[in-house]
């Protein structure tokens, strides 16, 4: 199906059907400001660097990465545990957890963001436990029971499609909240659907999707087209989820203006060179 668009107000074109986001079967997050949980009512705060705003009732507690707090009422108290530490160690997370739990008799509140610039993604693991994370993107969860576990992946081509040659899964219960930069987009596959990918930009990947990998294309643009050899093939059933600005890309925007500084101020290649 076409769409035509027609002119709105100001020349702006105003689409006379759906538009190609509708078409292509992503869905961008909803609005998460006023949904619950299993009686853990949680509030996700902002538009870039969002934070997420935890309703705990007497006895109840969030688990989340050290550093992470922004607030906590009185009453809200923290205290550390040590659990799986060789798997979040490998996993690229802190290996202690730290719990805060409301040790009050009234509703309390508490506060949380990532140590960076980033959107907050819930998922459900009483329905994804299993599901495969980008490493360091974990949050918070307000699930009791939380284990990650690392694996190197099946074979050469799943290794290359998620680009790292340990794997990152989560179990658990409750809701956890990952961390992602730009626009996050899911994508949940049918049975033998087919989805190529950027690799940087994997997210999270439920456990019932295949992974492998697909040649960029012939050499000109494997050398030149700026995506490398080779991008990331998923295989359905299962959902994907994928950020635009992972923080890699991130990283190598602030390589770039370090290594510019450096060399203007005569500690670089370009103060060095000279004979």
């Amino acid at each position: 199906m076409s769409v035509r668009p027609v002119e709105g107000a100001q020349g702006i074109p105003v689409a006379q059907a759906l538009a190609p986001l509708d078409m292509s079967g992503l869905n961008t997050l909803p609005d998460c400001s006023k949904l619950s949980f299993r009686g853990a009512p949680w509030q996700i705060v902002g538009s870039d660097s969002q934070l997420i705003v935890f309703k705990l009732e007497p006895g109840q507690e969030v688990m989340m990465q050290p550093g992470s707090m922004v607030h906590a009422d009185e009453g809200v108290k923290p205290s550390t545990s040590l659990r799986n530490p060789f798997g979040a160690f490998m996993a690229s997370e802190d290996i202690f957890r730290l719990k805060w739990k409301n040790e009050s008799s009234t509703v309390k509140f508490l506060s949380a963001t990532s140590m960076f610039p980033s959107k907050v993604i819930p998922i459900d693991l009483s329905v994804y436990s299993g599901i495969t994370i980008q490493k360091g993107s974990f949050l918070a969860t307000t699930g009791s029971e939380l284990r990650f576990e690392t694996f190197f992946p099946r074979s050469l081509t799943e290794c290359l499609g998620q680009g790292n040659l340990l794997q990152t899964k989560l179990f658990g219960n409750g809701i956890c909240f990952l961390c992602g930069s730009g626009t996050i987009i899911t994508k949940t596959l049918a049975a033998g659907e087919k989805y190529i990918l950027d690799t940087d930009c994997m997210l999270a990947v439920s456990s019932s999707v295949q992974v492998s990998i697909r040649r960029a294309g012939g050499c000109a643009m494997m050398f030149c087209g700026g995506k490398g050899l080779f991008n990331t093939e998923y295989t359905g059933p299962g959902l994907i989820v994928f950020q635009t600005l992972p923080a890699c890309k991130i990283g190598a925007l602030f390589a770039q203006g370090g290594g510019g500084g450096g060399g203007d101020g005569g500690g670089g290649g370009d103060g060095g060179g000279g004979g």
